[in-house]
């Protein structure tokens, strides 16, 4: 899924819990939790290959920088980059 959030100028903590809801519906669907220890939290690659997004504004970004959820999301500003990533 890839969510173009150009025209977002505010979001809260709900639309974060959102995005974290999806992620982990899709995460489930695709292959086992993981846990603290495997190589992939370990290795410190915690973004979701399922779950991408698309020019967050100047708000949403400090949000998304604050919150720490910038580790869970590659982050785009070109749509053909972002669909390429896929």
């Amino acid at each position: 899924m890839l969510f173009d959030l150009a025209n977002v100028a505010y979001s809260s903590s709900a639309g974060l819990r959102v995005l974290h809801q999806i992620v982990d519906r899709l995460r489930n669907q695709s292959r086992p939790r993981r846990c603290a220890t495997s190589p992939e939290v370990t290795g410190g690659s915690f973004k979701s290959p399922h779950v991408k997004l698309l020019n967050p504004s100047k708000n949403v970004s400090r949000l998304l920088e604050i919150s720490g959820f910038e580790l869970f999301f590659d982050i785009y500003t070109d749509l053909d980059t972002a669909i390429a990533s896929f």
